[in-house]
């Protein structure tokens, strides 16, 4: 097997784009509310679904983009794929609430 080597001028075009400071925020709540809960025992995996389509935003992917993302990695159960689906409808529609 191989070695990839990263050359610097590739990894300078990946598209990065920046988060605003209502994004950081609502990220930053999230964070916290899972490191609470986890912390407690309890369930995470809708506020983690929340961060999930608040990372995938800013890229402008499709529904179909990102359930192609989300089935391309195994630990991602059907349970989190449908709720990251969820949410992302609720940000097309005007309804999505990070809090």
């Amino acid at each position: 097997m191989g070695t990839s080597f990263w050359k610097k001028y590739k990894i300078e075009q990946l598209p990065i784009p920046t988060a605003t400071a209502e994004e950081e925020g609502q990220l930053e709540a999230l964070v916290e509310r899972v490191m609470e809960r986890k912390q407690a025992g309890k369930d995470t995996l809708s506020l983690e679904a929340k961060i999930d389509v608040l990372v995938f935003r800013p890229y402008g992917l499709t529904e179909a983009e990102v359930l192609l993302v989300l089935n391309s990695f195994a630990s991602v159960s059907l349970v989190e794929r449908s709720q990251v689906q969820a949410n992302y409808r609720d940000l097309a529609r005007g309804t999505f609430s990070a809090y």
